[in-house]
């Protein structure tokens, strides 16, 4: 019972971040696997939007597996238009998962423009004197380097679908944002996790480092029976000395 409320109850996470050297303030929303799938509902998708535009953030990232699988799946129903209502200042951007992988890649992100989300694939923008690195999903093995990425001296905030830290915690970023664990699901699958990633979910500092990983908006077909919450998470980004 515990773990069927978790699922179909979406909660809102909020963290402050402060960066030493950025002289500015950011408010994000970072939400990730929400997993359209043909078993979601519509009015599952119109209570994440609703949540996410109550929130009004200068800028919307969406952290991978937004589709389950393939997004032909996805047809009869009206998901693109309802997540298209998405708003922000700045514009919503994503990433891939690995359950965009699942399905036709073009196909899936296709329909994830259709959805009004901009993927980018080891790309960097900037964002208010913040760099913000995307990250392809670790499914590519031919993924960039981080740093290889970098395209300017403001100080770096990576998305990345899984929480993989071992560039992360050497090349200077101040701010990384994940999903794909659902907080470590459920016994023993959450021992997976904890085996294969330093942080499985929430808020953690390594040296000058942030780390924040979210539960997810949702869940994958074979994984419903989640004891981790469902959560759309906002984050204040300000400067350390402001």
């Amino acid at each position: 019972m515990k773990a069927y409320k978790n699922y179909i109850r979406i909660e809102i996470k909020k963290y402050t971040v402060e960066i030493s050297d950025y002289d500015s303030e950011l408010s994000i929303v970072f939400l990730s696997d929400i997993h359209l799938s043909e078993l979601r509902t519509i009015n599952y998708a119109k209570e994440i939007i609703e949540k996410v535009n109550n929130l009004s953030a200068d800028c919307i990232f969406i952290g991978g597996d937004t589709i389950d699988s393939y997004m032909e799946y996805l047809e009869n129903k009206i998901f693109d238009q309802i997540l298209n209502k998405m708003k922000s200042k700045y514009g919503v951007y994503g990433v891939l998962g690995n359950h965009e992988y699942i399905g036709n890649l073009n196909k899936n992100i296709e329909y994830l423009d259709r959805c009004g989300i901009k993927i980018l694939r080891d790309e960097s923008i900037i964002i208010n004197k913040l760099e913000f690195i995307l990250r392809d999903d670790k499914i590519n093995k031919s993924r960039k380097k981080l740093r290889d990425m970098y395209i300017s001296n403001y100080p770096k905030v990576v998305i990345d679908h899984r929480p993989i830290l071992d560039e992360t915690l050497t090349e200077g970023v101040k701010l990384q944002l994940s999903g794909h664990t659902h907080g470590g699901q459920i016994f023993p699958i959450n021992l997976g996790y904890m085996l294969k990633y330093k942080i499985i979910y929430g808020y953690r500092k390594i040296k000058d480092t942030i780390i924040i990983v979210s539960s997810g908006v949702g869940t994958g077909f074979f994984t419903y029976r989640t004891w981790s919450k469902s959560e759309i998470v906002k984050i204040t980004i300000k400067g350390g000395n402001l």
